[in-house]
């Protein structure tokens, strides 16, 4: 059984589609609603004035029958602009400014400042910026403001009658019950109509923020999940538009290298159970620190780790160095805190690591098929930061020339001379940092 919530849901949901339809086909359907509304309205009106005694009925036929024309035209182009496919705002315009000069032509012949229906303007007015955009609201509004203004000139001119369709011994007199009901039986329905279309929208609103609700924290979750598989600075910059990341381009950046010492004996001597559990404490730690200093995570595979400073988010050379090298100290004290909560929990794997920095020019963008991408970065940098990890000493941090000259007047350092690498034709100059300087 469907409850009174659901069927406000329907409707409200039913109504928020057809807001969003074309224009030429919104029009139609309500010119198809308004059509037998007019009509209806048109007889309550002329039978309730006829029997008031007071509306010359000549006058008021032509302007009802001028409405229900207007209504009638405006259906007609509506549905033809839908099927032939024609610009929907001009037949739009075109429908509002004969419905608005129907509107001024009954209050005039009512009389401008003496009947009700003059409020028929602002109510018309607000039904067509909640169905049609506020530019058609306001254009309803200003033409019917623009003809009552020369409706008014005119009749001051003596051009026009005041209330030509009411006999003139009845203004300004008590109105009789059919009087009142002529115009509080049409007013009344169109209200009740226009207060169920408010309704309606309140409701499409309602629903509609709760999806939005719905869908920014489905997204939030993605992207909480896309960041554990992704660097967050690679997220973000896809989010914001994927430029930076999507093209290939030159970077100076800092790159970190680190790995476990004697990981492989690790692996044999330790149980699957406690080596997931310290493996998962020891990236968990190292991922946050580096969010911390903003690195970009761009591998971590077995029991390396490589972090990227200056891509894709990019400050300057010695902010990426100096970023490198703080969270590189604050790695090694956190690897320390990590061996003492294992031994307290009763898990053999004291750990050490060699961690190297290097800064230089690389290439970073996305690498791969079109059907599986990466962000990375290759070049000299990376390959001189992962030969410089093999050669520092366990639980220690050995940086380039390049990077020493970026940080060396915050560091303590001890300078380990040239050393010759694998796959680099020029020896390198090598630093070991053993903590930051006030």
């Amino acid at each position: 059984m469907v409850t009174s919530r659901q069927a406000r849901g329907k409707f409200a949901n039913a109504f928020a589609a057809f807001v969003q339809t074309d224009v030429p086909y919104k029009l139609a359907v309500m010119m198809c609603g308004f059509l037998p509304a007019q009509l209806a309205a048109a007889l309550v009106i002329w039978w309730t004035t006829r029997e008031s005694g007071v509306v010359r009925m000549e006058v008021l036929d032509e302007s009802l029958l001028y409405g229900i024309g207007v209504v009638a035209f405006g259906l007609v182009i509506s549905w033809v602009a839908t099927a032939r496919h024609w610009p929907g705002k001009p037949v739009l315009y075109v429908a509002l400014a004969l419905y608005s000069s129907y509107m001024v032509h009954l209050v005039h012949v009512l009389g401008m400042w003496s009947t009700p229906y003059l409020m028929l303007v602002p109510v018309v007015a607000f039904v067509c910026g909640v169905v049609f955009g506020p530019r058609a609201g306001w254009f309803s509004l200003g033409a019917s403001s623009v003809l009552i203004v020369v409706t008014e000139v005119l009749r001051f001119s003596g051009v026009l009658e005041y209330a030509p369709a009411v006999r003139h011994d009845a203004i300004g007199s008590s109105p009789n019950a059919w009087w009142v009901a002529s115009a509080v039986f049409p007013l009344a329905g169109f209200v009740i109509g226009t207060f169920t279309m408010t309704m309606a929208v309140v409701l499409a609103a309602e629903i509609q923020a709760r999806r939005l609700d719905m869908q920014a924290e489905t997204l939030r979750r993605s992207h909480a999940m896309i960041r554990r598989y992704v660097p967050s600075q690679v997220v973000d910059a896809v989010v914001a538009g994927g430029e930076s990341v999507t093209a290939h381009e030159r970077r100076k950046v800092t790159v970190f290298f680190s790995d476990i010492v004697g990981f492989t004996e690790m692996v044999d001597r330790m149980e699957p159970e406690e080596l997931s559990r310290v493996l998962n404490d020891y990236f968990t730690a190292m991922t946050l620190i580096a969010e911390k200093y903003d690195g970009t995570i761009d591998e971590l595979i077995g029991d390396a780790v490589l972090i990227l400073f200056g891509a894709p988010s990019t400050t300057n050379d010695r902010d990426h160095a100096m970023r490198g090298v703080r969270m590189a100290l604050d790695m090694q004290a956190s690897v320390g805190r990590l061996n003492a909560e294992w031994m307290n929990a009763g898990i053999d794997a004291e750990m050490r690591v060699r961690m190297a920095i290097d800064t230089g020019v690389v290439t970073v963008g996305n690498f791969g098929s079109s059907g599986r991408m990466k962000y990375a970065a290759l070049g000299r940098a990376v390959n001189v930061a992962a030969r410089l990890q093999t050669l520092a000493e366990p639980g220690r941090l050995l940086v380039s020339h390049p990077t020493f000259l970026l940080v060396r007047e915050a560091v303590a350092y001890v300078e380990k001379g040239e050393v010759e690498l694998k796959g680099v034709h020029h020896p390198i100059r090598t630093y070991e940092i053993e903590a930051m300087v006030p």
